[in-house]
């Protein structure tokens, strides 16, 4: 067993829900909008429980993504938060961002 200051040591020991947060120390020191959970991982369904300025279109490992940017985060200022929707068109639905919104970015369209 790893001892305390061994685990401050390792900067990739953050893990929230199952999922681990590269470049936080500690889950704790998770930035607020990383409270996003895989309520069911076979359904590829997400859950946001945070609210975010924008979304944006872009890609991740070639694919179409969602990027939500949220307000101020000096840890991730472009968080990535995605699913993979039928069509292969990735959707994001989160509290505080319309999900008609969402939905057109990730068709390409303006928001």
């Amino acid at each position: 067993m790893a001892t305390a200051a061994a685990e401050r040591q390792n900067p990739f020991r953050g893990v929230v829900n199952g999922i681990r947060l590269h470049n936080v120390r500690d889950a704790a020191e998770a930035p607020w909008w990383y409270k996003f959970i895989f309520r069911n991982r076979a359904a590829h369904e997400w859950s946001v429980d945070a609210s975010a300025e924008r979304v944006r279109p872009g890609q991740m490992k070639g694919k179409p993504a969602v990027f939500v940017l949220p307000a101020g985060d000096p840890f991730f200022p472009t968080a990535m938060v995605t699913i993979t929707g039928p069509l292969g068109i990735t959707v994001v639905q989160g509290d505080g961002v319309p999900f008609e919104e969402v939905l057109k970015v990730a068709k390409g369209l303006e928001p």
